[in-house]
């Protein structure tokens, strides 16, 4: 072991770890007593176990492997933070509520202290994380290993909020279900660990668990529920905080369906109707976004204006090396990024193909892209490919599910250019998309049995497999 590694894991680092480790394996064992089914008592351990695995995977290849990264710069401004905490209290807690400026930068630290790293201190988003971070590790006694744990922990409880949904829906094909949204082997490697990936799975995985139960399972007014949108929001907001659209744009898409199923127009004017609101989104979206005032938005568009940065960032900036991908040219004018959507979404789903992905730390990414491709084209193989459309089009869950993919898609195929970016980007769309390749599809005999508009309501089909 080199001496990078063994910097993180003093003796103190080893013990706390361990212990973090022990609590939290005690929560999880004791939670999964409580379910009634002990197949999925046994699912929820093991979903924390490979989170867990994935983690210190995750750990070695960045202290040993690559000697450095994100996750190591996050840690090493934590214990900076941690250091001004402990020496002053209220001026620590005055900190963690303070924008990072040049200014404030030598106001709060000093030789004692030490001094976060600084391309982390000018990057808000990265710094946020390094609070975040901060915050646990002062119940750490300052163990990498034991912060790392607690992530893998909020993470694998986020995970099974999911799968959850998932199950309580009975869209989704049972036996498949747990492969397809607990046991993605590289959505546990990148988003298991001290890493922003982290904490952005984790809060959008809480965002959509709860808009589940206020919208599908009626729960309005559980204020809580609310409460609890708001607080991760806050998290996405400072991390990535352009992802907030990834939930809000599907969720109206899946409300804008409902209404539009409850309408039930007559047969006849089915498909007319249909053609034309796909006509009047797709031909209005692009002639707005080439208007004038397109224009404006996008420029005065936060959001839109960070995805833009990162993607030229990462398109002209060659110390991220050279293992990427091409959009071809974008001008980032409105129109070029309409015109780049197709492919920015065939990236962000498929990307790294098995061809490109043949390095260490791409190599889970490009045996998944594999199984999606071949999953993709066995679903239009074998003609079922129209009616999972009509499938996902008749019940509001799948609808959310596919736009969250697509507009997931986009943004990650868009701005990452980096394969080592855009597979951290990509991570939370997958557990969505293997699901929706797995969808219990409706027979033809169910598509022409008489239309109930309330039918979304009780989604349950057969499997392809009865």
């Amino acid at each position: 072991m080199s001496n990078f590694f063994l910097k993180y894991f003093q003796l103190s680092d080893v013990f706390s770890a361990i212990a973090w480790l022990i609590l939290l394996t005690t929560i999880v064992v004791y939670r999964s007593f409580k379910f009634e089914s002990s197949i999925n008592a046994r699912r929820y351990r093991q979903n924390f176990f490979f989170k867990i695995l994935f983690s210190i995977i995750f750990t070695i290849y960045y202290l040993e492997i690559v000697q450095g990264g994100d996750t190591v710069y996050y840690w090493e401004a934590s214990k900076v933070i941690q250091n001004l905490i402990f020496e002053d209290p209220l001026k620590g807690i005055t900190h963690l509520f303070t924008t990072p400026s040049a200014e404030s930068y030598n106001q709060f630290f000093d030789a004692t202290t030490g001094y976060p790293p600084g391309w982390v201190y000018r990057d808000a988003e990265s710094y946020f994380v390094s609070k975040v971070a901060a915050v646990l590790g002062l119940f750490t006694f300052k163990s990498y290993l034991a912060v790392t744990f607690i992530f893998s922990y909020l993470f694998a409880k986020a995970n099974w909020k999911i799968f959850e949904i998932a199950s309580d829906s009975g869209l989704f094909q049972s036996k498949w279900l747990p492969l397809a949204i607990l046991f993605i082997p590289s959505v546990a490697f990148w988003c298991s660990g001290l890493t922003k990936d982290t904490l952005v799975i984790v809060s959008l995985f809480h965002i959509i668990y709860q808009f589940y139960n206020i919208f599908i399972k009626g729960e309005l007014r559980a204020y809580s529920r609310w409460l609890i949108i708001v607080f991760y929001a806050f998290f996405i907001y400072h991390t990535r905080s352009f992802l907030l659209i990834t939930v809000i744009a599907p969720l109206m898409a899946a409300m804008g369906n409902s209404l539009y199923r409850k309408l039930n127009p007559a047969p006849i004017f089915k498909l007319p109707l249909n053609f034309l609101i796909v006509a009047i989104i797709v031909g209005g979206s692009v002639a707005f976004m080439s208007s004038p005032q397109g224009s404006n938005l996008i420029m005065n568009n936060a959001a839109m204006q960070e995805a833009l940065v990162i993607q030229n960032d990462f398109t002209n900036n060659k110390t991220y090396g050279e293992n990427r991908y091409s959009l071809g040219k974008v001008d980032n004018s409105p129109f070029g990024i309409v015109k780049a959507m197709p492919w920015s979404i065939i990236a962000g789903i498929y990307e790294p193909f098995p061809w490109n992905g043949l390095s260490i730390s791409l190599f889970l990414n490009a045996l998944e892209s594999a199984l999606l491709l071949g999953l993709t084209f066995y679903l239009i193989g074998t003609g079922a490919f129209l009616r999972w459309g009509r499938t996902i089009t008749q019940n509001k869950v799948l609808v959310f599910c596919l736009t969250f993919v697509l507009l997931s898609a986009f943004i990650a195929g868009f701005t990452a250019i980096i394969y080592g970016v855009l597979v951290r980007f990509r991570a939370p769309l997958l557990p969505f998309w293997f699901a929706l390749l797995i969808i219990n599809i409706k027979s033809k005999e169910e598509f022409n049995s008489t239309n109930n508009p309330n039918e979304e309501d009780n989604p349950t089909a057969p499997s392809l497999e009865s």
